[in-house]
């Protein structure tokens, strides 16, 4: 609901208040590094960041709040599907989101890796790499 109310012109600062506060200065910058090294794929109209066990820590992030920067990135005009990769121990969990009009069902792509979801919005656990999980998905999205 509140993409589609920032798809009519919506403030990304009002939606965020209706979602809830940041947690800390830390965690807003650590928000920041992960939009920072954001890379779009153009073929694939896909874009990708990921956060580090190391970083997420060092912050003193619930590793479970980063979906939110998979649905930030879904914003870019240029991308129909976001993936947000979250370290964690010896394996990688993986936030997708697509846009409503996207023709990609995420939902299967997830579970190709393991997991699943909906068409829009789905998640993953992944022992590969995080270059490995990349070059599969660019793959499963094409």
């Amino acid at each position: 609901v509140i993409i589609d109310l920032m798809r009519r012109g919506g403030s990304l600062a009002k939606a965020r208040a209706i979602l809830g506060e940041w947690p800390s200065l830390e965690f807003v910058k650590l928000a920041g590094l992960m939009m920072g090294r954001a890379k779009v794929y153009p073929k694939e109209k896909l874009v990708v960041s990921w956060v580090t066990i190391k970083e997420w820590k060092k912050a003193d992030a619930d590793p479970g709040r980063f979906s939110f920067i998979a649905n930030d990135l879904n914003l870019i005009r240029e991308v129909d599907v976001a993936l947000v990769l979250v370290e964690q121990q010896t394996k990688w969990y993986g936030h997708l989101r697509s846009r409503p009009e996207s023709k990609i069902d995420i939902g299967k792509v997830a579970e190709v890796l393991g997991g699943g979801g909906h068409k829009n919005a789905s998640g993953f656990t992944s022992t590969l790499s995080r270059t490995m999980i990349i070059k599969k998905v660019r793959q499963l999205v094409r």
